[in-house]
């Protein structure tokens, strides 16, 4: 709510996203028109209170409209939109209205004038003004080249023009309101082709003659088809990082020692990240500008993940986490001898957690990616530092474009995921009768070498999780949680016991080659 009134005069009006709803467009003034749902606007009455009206006002601003060259007023809600992955084309769209359910007033619905589909979430950014660019005729040769009153019509083969004639010259061959295809002949010059086709071969040019200057050859820039049905940019597919050449702006070993840095100093007690729809998390970072559809955040997925995002909490059982919505048996102080898990949850979708920025522009886990959740241990404060200088990926270069990674470096155990990823159960201790561990052995071992420090009673155990891609351009550290471990003489033997255990008959058992529980990708496996 904008808390602000608007006064002006309804000059259009279109059904509005709800039932049995109209939306109307209201010109405030020259150039300002807004759209109104139909509950919002008021007849001008002088003795209703301006308060009053305030608490019934919702305004939705325009960013962009046509108007009538002549009048100035709004005659459509039709923008020219730009899709990420399609490069610099505009195409024809209407303006529906505000996404439903998106709390930024910027975030809007359009409709493709071609093929009625629909694109939500589109950021004003994206949408642009018509602009129509027109060229007046000056005369038309004997070889049906027409010549400009400008002296640089700006058109280039191939852009589609819309004849329009306004005085009574009219052009012979030609249609009024119809559109054609140049292929460019001068600065002041050019043909008319029927077909795109025929324009870009400059085959079959339109027999015409006659004109005058008020015959108009209008140019909008817009592409009369819809990125539903147009295919997109191949540039668009190679990564930012991969067109500037990331291998020789910032080597991987680099990239290493960054990711190092960033893992020294433990999250600690902080807050839960929160990530509230198409607006800045709670620690600055950007929304996803364009969010993949199959990320929903529906009630399905707060049912599930609702009371874990952002955290990291200990458990003595595999029962825990979303898979065992009833049990509640969390705990913050352990035993040696008692098994130990932990529930870590991102704080939403992996592809909606900003990683950082690259040339200004927001990095997230995409679909095509290799994402990285890295499992980084810290006792009492410090670092549990493994694989701090991993391999590479091997052909990375060759399949990928450029060298990758598959392990965060620092991290005691790191899994491979992709942009729908939320969260899982690990393994440090496993319970006497658990052998589905292969997926946790990196932890379990890290865990056990604590173990068996010799002089250490207790010690606080600190988890943090770690999202990072195969790049491991950006590492970030998006949740943590803590558990005081004590180390009785009984506990220390027992948890020896368990982890020769652990390699004798649990790591290759059956049960571990194949789990009933959800299987993690583990990405890169230190242990014996």
């Amino acid at each position: 709510l904008t808390g602000s009134v608007q006064v002006g005069v309804v000059v259009a009006s279109c059904m509005g996203q709800h039932r049995n709803s109209f939306e109307y467009s209201v010109s405030v003034h020259d150039h300002l028109v807004v759209c109104a749902a139909e509950p919002d606007l008021n007849p001008c009455k002088p003795s209703k209170s301006l308060e009053a009206v305030t608490e019934q006002r919702r305004k939705y601003e325009f960013p962009y409209f046509c108007t009538d060259p002549g009048t100035g007023r709004m005659l459509t809600r039709n923008v020219a939109v730009t899709v990420e992955s399609h490069g610099e084309r505009k195409y024809n769209a209407i303006i529906v209205g505000l996404t439903r359910g998106k709390r930024d007033d910027d975030v809007w619905e359009v409709r493709f004038v071609s093929d009625g589909s629909h694109l939500s979430s589109v950021h004003k950014s994206q949408l642009h003004p018509i602009i129509e660019h027109k060229v007046r005729c000056k005369s038309v040769s004997p070889e049906s080249i027409i010549e400009t009153v400008e002296e640089h019509h700006h058109l280039e083969t191939g852009a589609k023009v819309v004849y329009k004639e306004t005085g009574k010259q009219v052009i012979a061959g030609l249609v009024q309101n119809t559109a054609y295809f140049i292929s460019y002949a001068s600065s002041n010059c050019f043909r008319l082709h029927a077909t795109q086709a025929d324009a870009d071969a400059a085959s079959a040019p339109l027999q015409v003659q006659g004109g005058s200057p008020k015959s108009l050859f209008v140019h909008t820039g817009v592409v009369d088809s819809s990125p539903f049905v147009d295919a997109a940019d191949m540039e668009w597919f190679l990564d930012r990082k991969v067109k500037a050449q990331i291998d020789t702006l910032m080597p991987m070993h680099l990239r290493f020692q960054e990711a190092l840095q960033v893992l020294q100093k433990p999250r600690g007690p902080a807050p839960p990240i929160r990530c509230p729809p198409n607006a800045e998390d709670s620690e600055g970072f950007a929304a996803n500008p364009t969010p993949p559809r199959d990320l929903r955040l529906d009630a399905q997925f707060a049912e599930k993940w609702g009371k874990f995002l952002g955290q990291v909490r200990f458990a003595p059982t595999f029962q825990c986490g979303p898979e065992f919505p009833a049990a509640n048996r969390w705990t913050t102080a352990v035993d040696a001898a008692e098994g130990l898990y932990f529930c870590a949850a991102l704080p939403t979708y992996a592809g909606l957690v900003c990683l950082g920025s690259f040339y200004d522009q927001p990095e997230f886990v995409k679909p095509e990616e290799i994402g990285l959740v890295g499992v980084a241990m810290y006792q009492d404060g410090k670092l549990v530092a493994r694989n701090e200088r991993p391999p590479l990926m091997k052909d990375a270069v060759r399949d990928l474009q450029h060298e990758a990674c598959l392990f965060v470096p620092g991290c005691v155990a790191t899994y491979e995921i992709d942009h729908k990823y939320v969260g899982a159960v690990f393994c440090l201790a496993p319970q006497e009768d658990d052998y589905e561990i292969a997926d946790d052995m990196p932890l379990i071992e890290a865990y056990h070498q604590l173990l068996r420090q010799p002089g250490v009673d207790s010690f606080e155990l600190e988890i943090d999780l770690v999202l990072s891609t195969s790049f491991v351009y950006h590492t970030r550290v998006v949740c943590s949680g803590v558990v005081k471990v004590t180390c009785t003489d009984r506990g220390k033997a027992l948890a020896l016991e368990r982890w020769k255990d652990c390699l004798k008959n649990r790591v290759n058992s059956r049960d571990a080659l194949f789990p009933k529980r959800p299987r993690k990708h583990l990405s890169f496996s230190p242990h014996p």
